[in-house]
């Protein structure tokens, strides 16, 4: 009965080994797949914040050519006036 219960316990500790190896393996994998998600959330994140700012800077950009436009033309029009 001894034996018996050896053989049982030391096949029980290689399950359990066992288990906890592939459960640490799958916790290895389960923190990768979260530091890519976040990497990419970061990349997703600069991404969106510089686009938004070449945006702006565009739009900005053409009130300055528009505020240009209006103070040339009236410039041109008070020489018509002037002259």
């Amino acid at each position: 009965m001894m034996k018996s219960d050896v053989k049982i316990d030391i096949e029980q500790q290689k399950s359990l080994e066992d288990t906890i190896a592939e459960v640490q393996s799958s916790q290895k994998w389960l923190k990768i797949v979260v530091l890519l998600v976040v990497l990419f959330l970061i990349a997703l994140n600069l991404f969106l914040l510089f686009m938004t700012e070449f945006a702006m800077l565009k739009k900005m950009n053409s009130l300055v050519n528009v505020m240009a436009d209006k103070r040339r033309l009236t410039l041109l029009d008070e020489d018509k006036f002037f002259n």
